[in-house]
């Protein structure tokens, strides 16, 4: 993403640590810590407060993976606004890359010295947050959350259950304490080429499944890519898990760990879905084999009809297609069919932190509206706090994606990301998606032997 930088004369130097990667396995960085309390105050002294000593100079450190160019850039503009609102304290920041940040995270999380505020790049039972939760290195958020009012700024406080974990009920995620708030709120969505929909013979974006797939062999039959697919197959599987499912509740059920089944009717039907196009010839050759960033290349570039993919592509769409790109959602069954997405990529705060106030301080700072206009204007994509207005899109398809947001979140609801319900799935749900898609197991094959992997893993952190 693309950003105009801005600074504020006379603020506060800060210092900015560019760290390289560290193969580092969580397991070993938090072998030694000790279960978490799931408490809701802060683990400093005292009470917590909405507000700290402006007299006093602090310094407080962030780290975070989106490095110093792009939304990086746009991050460093956030810290600047922020220094000098507050000209008492100084932010270190220790930034490096996604990946790189991923890996080095728990690591530091766990060190004597952690960061005040780190970003971590998934919620739920994936990388990172569940680990952290149970050897109790972030703190609860639950106080600064009512002291905020930050449910106010995200739409609702159940959208907030992403970020939660019971550690005295099994290790529950989507109840209990507040341990995050959201950098990004996002829906996964049919981004989709005007001029090749057209060419495929239809005029408008299709408003029923069957109307979906007659554009897609409508597409076939012009010679044109219905589908970009990258090889991970896991946004359309949750597309269309939506589409086929009766409410959210089914699906965040099993995704919380809480109750239901990846191999219940809905989710076969989705496999079977994804399975069938493939065999169609609805995705570009090699799909198993292209990855992310190639997949939505060959949509930017014109080289496909769809790209079904999050909310994040909004502005790579507007400036590579204009008035020739859009969004919809992929038609569900019912009008309560629900979306994929919803909050994600926490900011949390380390238990350790001696200064409580003043990290919460740089969260409520982060999901005020000023700061959400702000990251949204400059390229962020759509921040987890609400944006005030869609006039401040960049474009048809930026807006479209806040209809979409704001769609969801009165209506259906989301579900959060497929991949997040246990730790393994990062890898395990895209090397079975593939083969699944190319055949090679079936849709039931596929969705038993991920719900007995599901169930293996809810007795681990139910005992655990």
């Amino acid at each position: 993403m693309q950003s105009q930088s801005s600074t504020s004369p006379g603020r506060p130097s800060r210092r900015v640590l560019i760290t390289g990667a560290g193969a580092v396995s969580l397991a070993l960085c938090l072998a030694a810590c000790a279960p978490g309390s799931g408490t809701a105050g802060p683990s400093a002294s005292g009470e917590a407060s909405a507000g700290f000593d402006t007299t006093k100079d602090v310094t407080l450190t962030i780290a975070d993976g989106w490095g110093t160019s792009g939304t990086g850039e746009v991050f460093a503009d956030v810290i600047a606004q922020f220094e000098a609102k507050y000209p008492n304290v100084t932010i270190e920041r220790d930034t490096t890359d996604y990946n790189s940040h991923t890996s080095s995270i728990a690591l530091k999380a766990s060190s004597p010295t952690p960061p005040d505020v780190m970003m971590l790049t998934t919620t739920g039972y994936g990388q990172g947050f569940y680990d952290f939760v149970r050897a109790d290195l972030l703190l609860p958020l639950d106080d600064y959350s009512k002291l905020y009012d930050w449910p106010s700024r995200v739409g609702s406080d159940a959208a907030l259950d992403v970020f939660r974990f019971d550690t005295g009920k099994g290790n529950q995620w989507g109840s209990g304490a507040l341990f995050g708030v959201p950098e990004q709120s996002n829906v996964i969505g049919v981004f989709y080429n005007k001029s090749l929909l057209a060419k495929a013979g239809f005029d408008a974006p299709p408003t029923s499944l069957a109307e979906f797939e007659s554009t897609l062999s409508g597409a076939k039959a012009a010679g044109i890519t219905a589908i970009a697919q990258s090889s991970t197959y896991i946004h359309t599987n949750m597309a269309l898990w939506g589409s086929f499912a009766a409410d959210a509740k089914e699906v965040n059920d099993w995704v919380y760990g809480a109750s239901g089944s990846f191999s219940d009717p809905a989710n076969v039907t989705a496999a079977q879905k994804i399975q069938d196009w493939q065999g169609a010839g609805y995705f570009q050759d090699g799909a198993s084999g292209t990855s992310d960033s190639d997949a939505a290349g060959l949509f930017l570039n014109g080289e496909s009809m769809y790209y079904i993919s999050g909310s994040w592509m909004a502005g790579g769409v507007d400036s590579n297609l204009g008035d020739d790109g859009g969004v919809f959602l992929l038609p569900g069954s019912s009008s309560s069919s629900p979306v994929g997405g919803g909050l994600s990529t926490p900011l949390v705060i380390s238990s350790k932190t001696q200064h409580p106030d003043v990290a919460a301080a740089f969260l409520d700072f982060f999901l005020s509206a000023e700061t959400s206009d702000f990251l949204y204007t400059n390229g962020w994509g759509v921040p987890g706090g609400l944006v005030s207005s869609s006039d401040l899109a960049s474009g048809p398809t930026s807006a479209s994606v806040l209809d979409l947001i704001d769609h969801t979140q009165a209506g259906p609801g989301t579900f959060p990301f497929l991949d997040w319900a246990a730790p393994q799935f990062t890898t395990l749900l895209p090397t079975e998606l593939q083969k699944m898609a190319a055949g090679q197991s079936t849709p039931e094959q596929y969705t038993n032997l991920v719900q007995s992997d599901w169930e293996s893993f809810q007795q681990t952190r139910k005992s655990s």
